[in-house]
């Protein structure tokens, strides 16, 4: 029997970071729903595709999950789960869904550089990639920095969420008030 069996998970208009937790739980066996924006994921629109013209990154983000696009029925979603992960500040996530903390399941947000600082909603990818340490695998000392190929610095903030939610989902019952909205970030 999986890890994770009895856990549902909703991951609400993901990021790609958020999508990676949510693929990690499905791999340890949670039932994971994607909820997506009316127009759907951005990694369904990212090369490269496959002769179906589906995206193969949006293929392997979407593997083991439910996926359905918003719609009323999609909040409803968020209520019963066990455990939600967003890529939103805390402030908009309760604005988009209405939940807010202790008052529905525990949410894990996953965001590039936080919800405080003096970068917290502008950090660039290279600079995310600099402050995690990503950056001394690529390059040369002394030399200017040479960015990651691809969604590389995702894996971070993914790594971590998947803690988090882990963290989230073992603690719940004893700690539910404290865990209610735990925040993860790359730096």
């Amino acid at each position: 029997m999986p890890f994770l069996h009895d856990l549902d998970v909703v991951e609400f208009h993901p990021s790609l970071a958020t999508a990676m937790v949510g693929r990690y739980l499905a791999d340890l066996g949670a039932a994971v729903t994607t909820i997506e924006q009316p127009d759907g994921h951005p990694a369904r629109r990212e090369p490269p595709f496959a002769r179906a013209g589906q995206s193969l990154l949006h293929a392997y983000l979407a593997h083991g999950k439910t996926v359905v696009r918003e719609s009323g029925s999609g909040r409803d979603l968020l209520r019963s789960a066990h455990l939600v992960l967003h890529a939103y500040p805390q402030t908009e996530f309760e604005q988009l869904t209405g939940l807010r903390p202790g008052g529905g399941p525990p949410c894990v947000s996953v965001t590039p550089s936080g919800e405080a600082g003096p970068c917290w909603d502008a950090m660039p990818e290279l600079a995310v990639d600099a402050l995690s340490g990503n950056l001394w695998l690529n390059g040369f000392p002394g030399q200017p920095p040479v960015a990651m190929y691809g969604h590389q610095t995702a894996f971070f903030p993914a790594l971590a969420g998947v803690v988090a939610a882990l963290a989230v989902t073992l603690t719940a019952d004893v700690h539910r008030e404290a865990v209610s909205a735990l925040q993860v970030q790359a730096s």
